[in-house]
């Protein structure tokens, strides 16, 4: 399939997705402003971009990191340890409550942020969905 001209990107109905991972940081010197730089693109172009951190230990405190932890619209928290739920809490700006569900959430559950509609939410899966999302057994068995 050819990709259509830029101008009629947005008219394409195009479903795309860029991953970065944190083993790619090595070759971003900056990697908060290398995503601040594609969001600006995504926006330009009426696109959603979804970032996923497995840690938020893992993305080093900045003014860019900051300020892309503030620009999420919506925030899917699973469940942590206790002290990494208080950090997660602190960035995220989210209430006592909500730190203090996120170590005792089951599987299947989280903390969802939402323009700062703050909720725990159960999330209902298809037996097809189950057989790709919960992939653990190929490492405990």
């Amino acid at each position: 399939m050819k990709p259509p001209p830029a101008g009629r990107l947005r008219r394409a109905n195009l479903h795309r997705l860029h991953s970065i991972d944190s083993s790619q940081s090595t070759y971003i010197n900056q990697p908060s402003s290398f995503v601040a730089h594609l969001l600006k693109f995504a926006r330009g172009l009426g696109l959603s971009m979804v970032a996923v951190i497995h840690h938020l230990s893992d993305l080093a405190a900045s003014v860019e990191s900051e300020a892309l932890l503030k620009m999420a619209s919506t925030r899917v928290i699973y469940q942590q340890k206790a002290g990494e739920a208080q950090e997660t809490g602190r960035r995220l700006g989210l209430p006592t409550w909500a730190v203090e569900t996120i170590p005792l959430l089951q599987r299947g559950c989280a903390v969802w942020d939402v323009a700062g509609a703050v909720s725990v939410v159960q999330h209902v899966t298809t037996a097809a969905e189950r057989a790709v999302c919960f992939s653990d057994s190929a490492m405990t068995a």
